[in-house]
C-alpha cells in the first residue's frame, strides 16, 4: 500500500529539484566553469562522482574538491576561487549561514540529505535536502541519490548512473534487506537499465575474488573468535569440517555446494555463541553487470569500501574515475589492499585496549577514545565496525574520538543495530556541543560527526555520557 503522505513529500521534492536544475541551466548559460565540493566517504564521493559526470557531459569545466569535512575556513577558501557556480555535496546544510556570507553574487547549489541549519538561504543559494521535505533522509535517500535526481532532471541520458546513487546508499547504510523509499526507486531504474543485479548469500566482504580462508581470516562483521585475523587458522577450522582437502586452499564461496555453505554456517555460529543469529550471515548483494568478473569492486559493498578507501587514503580523484571509467581490478586490489591493512591495525588497537581508561562502557553507550592511535580518516570506519560486532547489545550508541590536525578532535558516532532507545544522534551532538566554541557537528538520527577544540573533549564526553544515561 502506498503511503499518500511519503509519495507527496516525494513529489514536492522532486517539483524543488527540476526548479533548481531550471536555475542551474541559467546560470552555466554563459558560466562554463562549475566547482563541485564534496565529503570524502561514499556517499560523498559516489555523489561527485555523478555530478561531475553530468556536467562534463554538458561540455562544462569542473573542478572538484573532496574533504574529510566542511569547516567555516574551506568555505572562505573556496569562496576565493574562480568560479560563478558551485555545488557542495554530501554536506553544506548546516553551513548556510556560512555560505550566505561568503558567496555574494555567485550561484550555490547545495545537495544534502543531512539536517540543516535553521537558517534561510539567500537568493542565491539553492538547498536540495530531502530533510527538508519530511523524507526520511537517514533511510530513503542519501546525498548521491539526490546527486543522481538532479543529473536526471538536467539530462535524461544520465539515468545510466542509478547504480551509482545505490553505492552511495549502501555507504550510508540505508540498504537493510532491500531499499525504501526514493532508494528503491533509483534501485528500480539500475534494474531497468539492466546496470546491476540481485541476489542473497553469505555476506562476508569479498567472497567474489578472495579464497574462502581468507575470507573469513580478513571478517570483521562477524568477528570469527580464532579465525578473523589468521589466515591459518582459518585454513585448519576449513580442514576440519571437511570443505577443503589437502592443501588447496583456492577454493572460494561460490565454489561451495549448498550444504557446505550450511555447514560454515552452524560452525561460524556454533564459535560466536548462542546469542548469534545465522540468518545475520546473509544479505542482499548487488553485482554491476559492467564489471568484470574478477574485479574486486564488483559487487555494491565492496565499491563502496573502497570509494571510502580511496577518500580516507587521500585518493578521492581514483574512486571518482572508478565510478566514470572504471579502472582495473590490480589498481583496485592495491588500493584496498592499503586499506585494509589501516583498518586491521585499528581493529588490533581496539581489541588491545578493551578493558582500559580508552574505552569506557557504559549501559547504552561505548566510549573509544584513540587519541592518536588510529589515523583519523579511519576514525568513522572503525566507529561503524565496532557497531556491527556481535558482542556489542543492539542499540548500544558507538562513539569513537580521534586526533585530528590544528589541534581538534574528530568525532564518530553510530547506533549498534536497531535503535530500540530512539536516540537521535543529531540532536545528542547537537547539545553535546551546545556550550563547546568552536564546535561543528552534522548527521542524522542513527549517525553523526562532530569536529571540537582538543581541549574540550573531556566535556564533551562528560556531557554526552550525561544526556545518554538519563
Amino acid at each position: 500500500m502506498i503511503n499518500f503522505f511519503n509519495f507527496f513529500n516525494y513529489w514536492k521534492f522532486l517539483i524543488h529539484i527540476r526548479t533548481c536544475t531550471s536555475i542551474f541551466k541559467e546560470a552555466i548559460a554563459d558560466k562554463k566553469k562549475v566547482k563541485v565540493i564534496s565529503h570524502y566517504d561514499s556517499d560523498g564521493i559516489s555523489a561527485a562522482a555523478i555530478l561531475v559526470n553530468a556536467f562534463e557531459r554538458k561540455n562544462l569545466s569542473v573542478s572538484y574538491k573532496i574533504l574529510p569535512y566542511l569547516s567555516e575556513e574551506d568555505i572562505i577558501s573556496v569562496s576565493k576561487e574562480d568560479f560563478s557556480v558551485f555545488v557542495f555535496a554530501d554536506f553544506g546544510a548546516a553551513h548556510i549561514n556560512h555560505i550566505n556570507k561568503n558567496f555574494k553574487q555567485k550561484e550555490v547549489f547545495v545537495i544534502d540529505h543531512h539536517k540543516g541549519q535553521e537558517v534561510r538561504p539567500d537568493a542565491n543559494v539553492h538547498v536540495m535536502n530531502p530533510h527538508d521535505q519530511n523524507i526520511d533522509s537517514s533511510r530513503d535517500i542519501s546525498a548521491s541519490g539526490v546527486a543522481y535526481l538532479f543529473s536526471e532532471a538536467l539530462n535524461k541520458i544520465n539515468q545510466d548512473m542509478a547504480h551509482i546513487a545505490l553505492i552511495g546508499a549502501v555507504g550510508d547504510v540505508q540498504e537493510k534487506s532491500g531499499f525504501h523509499g526514493i532508494n528503491k526507486k533509483i534501485y528500480r531504474k539500475a534494474i531497468r537499465h539492466s546496470l546491476l543485479t540481485k541476489k542473497k548469500d553469505l555476506k562476508f566482504y569479498g567472497a567474489d575474488t578472495k579464497s574462502l580462508a581468507k575470507l573469513l581470516a580478513h571478517s570483521n562483521s562477524p568477528l570469527i573468535p580464532g579465525i578473523t585475523g589468521s589466515t591459518p587458522n582459518a585454513e585448519e577450522f576449513l580442514k576440519s569440517l571437511g570443505i577443503i582437502n589437502g592443501n588447496d586452499f583456492t577454493k572460494k564461496l561460490g565454489d561451495l555446494t549448498a550444504s557446505e555453505k550450511l555447514k560454515l554456517v552452524d560452525s561460524i555460529s556454533e564459535r560466536i555463541g548462542k546469542k548469534f543469529s545465522k540468518n545475520s550471515l546473509y544479505a542482499n548483494k548487488y553485482y554491476f553487470v559492467e564489471e568484470p568478473a574478477e574485479s574486486p569492486i564488483r559487487e555494491i559493498r565492496q565499491f563502496s569500501t573502497f570509494l571510502n578507501a580511496s577518500g580516507r587514503l587521500g585518493r578521492p580523484d581514483v574512486g571518482i574515475n572508478a565510478c566514470i571509467r572504471g579502472i582495473k581490478p590490480s589498481n583496485a586490489n592495491r588500493l584496498l589492499k592499503d586499506y585494509r591493512n589501516k583498518i586491521t591495525d585499528a581493529i588490533h588497537w581496539y581489541n588491545n585496549n578493551k578493558g582500559t581508561k580508552r574505552i569506557i562502557h557504559g549501559k547504552r553507550y561505548i566510549v573509544i577514545d584513540t587519541e592518536k592511535s588510529v589515523l583519523y580518516t579511519i576514525i568513522g570506519t572503525l566507529c561503524s565496525i565496532v557497531s556491527t560486532f556481535s558482542e556489542v547489545q543492539g542499540g548500544t550508541i558507538i562513539v569513537v574520538l580521534g586526533e585530528y590536525p590544528d589541534n581538534m578532535i574528530k568525532i564518530s558516532a553510530r547506533i549498534s543495530g536497531k535503535n530500540i532507545f530512539r536516540i537521535n544522534l543529531y540532536n545528542l551532538f547537537e547539545s553535546s556541543c551546545a556550550n563547546i566554541p568552536d564546535a561543528d557537528f552534522g548527521g542524522h538520527r542513527n549517525a553523526a560527526g562532530a569536529m571540537i577544540p582538543i581541549g574540550s573533549k573531556d566535556e564533551f564526553i562528560n556531557k554526552m555520557i550525561d544526556l545518554v544515561s538519563k
